[in-house]
């Protein structure tokens, strides 16, 4: 990711192998989790990952939003991010942290939706 300041827009679909046995959760709220451990400590930075069809996996997310203080902040209240990385329970984290953008179904699916701000 370029470091330069401004605003990016981005579409596609993500495809990550989830082991068996983890937990519900969805592509775009994992994003969001590594894109908070990319973006701690940038003031001003922001990131949301979310499906155009206002659903992330089987959570009653449709995505989430991080910024340069959300890794920091989830490992002061202790909600262990890395773990939350490693064993594919973002949603846990950043529903803990209010960060989860509630599922709407639209009835149209473009892809997942992904914006950055630096």
């Amino acid at each position: 990711l370029s470091r330069e300041r401004g605003f990016s827009c981005a579409s596609g679909e993500l495809e990550i192998r989830v082991p068996p046995g983890a937990p519900p959760g969805g592509r775009d709220q994992h994003l969001a989790l590594l894109m908070a451990r990319k973006l701690r400590g940038e003031r001003g930075a922001a990131f949301l990952a979310a499906g155009t069809d206002g659903r992330d996996g089987p959570t009653g997310a449709a995505g989430a939003t991080v910024d340069g203080a959300t890794w920091d902040e989830a490992e002061r209240r202790g909600l262990a991010p890395d773990r939350g990385i490693d064993e594919f329970d973002a949603g846990r984290v950043l529903g803990a942290l209010g960060l989860l953008i509630p599922e709407r179904h639209t009835g149209a699916h473009a892809g997942d939706l992904f914006l950055l701000r630096r």
